[in-house]
């Protein structure tokens, strides 16, 4: 570069990229999550943000100076089933096959244990502190539930929960009243979950 440049102020240079640093963070973490697959969760507390100064360049139109920077966001992501697993069968016992999903997972504190890595992608180890409570539900198979109903009558419920010990009790509403029977289609049956106490 040959030519005079415009200095920023050390006082305006820290306001501006104090500022810069916080509306990066926001839209990487906004990002990050959108990226994130269905069955797979991110945690905030379990991600770190790197930011990088790049050269500063002038504002052709107004004479400014305009402060560039980048930021770089590495995180810890679990799959949701291996995670809620792994979770629940620390206070329970979970028979071959059974899984859990845990009600409300934002209630769960994660923070990292000791140092924090400097780089979480060629670290090896992660050690991590999980703290606070959560309400562990057994997820039962929906699709296959509805299939063992098709066309059985009221009564046969009791029987055919027997296969699924996870639901620990049942009503069922049939409509039309006068009609007895499930229905003969699955997608006219529909189960409907009620919220755990």
């Amino acid at each position: 570069f040959v030519g005079t440049e415009k200095i920023i102020n050390s006082q305006d240079r820290t306001r501006v990229e104090s500022e810069l640093k916080a509306i990066l963070k926001e839209e990487l973490i906004l990002e990050a999550k959108a990226q994130v697959p269905e069955d797979f969760i991110l945690f905030q507390s379990l991600s770190s943000i790197t930011f990088e100064d790049l050269p500063q360049t002038s504002s052709v139109n107004s004479g400014n100076t305009v402060i560039n920077m980048r930021a770089n966001l590495s995180g810890v992501m679990f799959k949701k089933n291996d995670l809620f697993n792994s979770l629940a069968s620390e206070k329970i016992s979970l028979d071959l096959g059974e899984s859990v999903d845990l009600v409300d997972i934002n209630s769960l504190n994660l923070a990292f244990v000791g140092i924090v890595p400097e780089d979480l992608i060629i670290s090896n180890d992660i050690k991590f502190s999980i703290t606070g409570e959560t309400t562990i539900l057994w997820r039962t198979d929906e699709v296959a539930l509805k299939a063992d109903l098709i066309g059985k009558h009221k009564k046969d419920i009791p029987s055919i929960l027997n296969n699924y010990p996870a639901i620990t009790s049942a009503t069922a509403t049939i409509r039309p009243f006068w009609k007895s029977s499930f229905p003969d289609d699955a997608l006219h049956i529909k189960i409907e979950k009620l919220s755990v106490e």
